[in-house]
């Protein structure tokens, strides 16, 4: 492997402090100055590496979509290439998707994920500013697209109805709500922390729910 040279090594801590001001401060609200002294390099760097605030915030998010979508990948790949030519079979697509559950949970609660991109990602979508649509075009859409297709393959829906829609939101739900209300879910089941024996019954749970949805959504069922 070779060294990381010091143009990268700039480069990354100006998407490091810019990850956390933004999630702090908001795109607006973190100055150049600002994330120039967080990162400990000239300010003028900003506009070398990324032309700028906009060309900074743009890679942040770029960079941890990608890293997300590096993890989520290796587990998925053959159902993606199986979903891309066509031949992904329902049990293989419900297999998938079952397997999202431990992996995000286990990412999000305590994983690798930093708290600060959940955050940057909640400011921008709570207080409706214009900077979402840059997070939705390159993170939520391509995702829930991918989601939403294999759930439709999942239990033979259609992946454009609106119904098909709110079921994956309400799944994706079930995952997100344990993620953004740790301390809530800790405190009202008067548990100290989130060890691995209730992340292990946490996953449990939502997994029997989603099968409990692909047998009602393949059988017709309503609620």
């Amino acid at each position: 492997m070779s060294p990381i040279s010091k143009r990268d090594k700039t480069r990354q801590a100006l998407i490091n402090a810019g990850l956390e001001l933004f999630a702090d401060r908001g795109r607006e609200g973190a100055s150049i100055r600002m994330i120039a002294n967080k990162a400990g390099v000239n300010s003028a760097l900003i506009q070398y590496h990324f032309g700028g605030k906009e060309g900074l915030y743009q890679a942040v998010v770029e960079e941890s979509l990608g890293t997300v979508w590096q993890e989520f990948h290796p587990f998925c790949a053959e159902a993606l290439a199986k979903l891309e030519q066509g031949t992904l079979s329902a049990e293989e697509a419900q297999d998938v998707l079952l397997q999202v559950i431990p992996y995000t949970l286990d990412s999000f609660v305590g994983g690798w994920v930093p708290k600060s991109w959940i955050l940057l990602t909640l400011r921008e979508e709570i207080l409706e500013t214009a900077n979402f649509q840059t997070i939705f075009d390159l993170k939520h859409a391509s995702l829930f697209s991918i989601f939403t297709k294999i759930f439709a393959i999942a239990v033979n829906v259609d992946a454009k109805a609106l119904s098909t829609r709110i079921k994956v939101h309400a799944m994706l739900g079930q995952i997100s709500n344990f993620i953004l209300k740790q301390r809530t879910f800790l405190r009202y089941s008067e548990q100290p922390e989130f060890t691995p024996e209730v992340l292990d019954e946490t996953k449990e749970i939502i997994m029997e729910n989603w099968r409990m949805i692909f047998r009602m959504s393949a059988s017709g069922e309503k609620k």
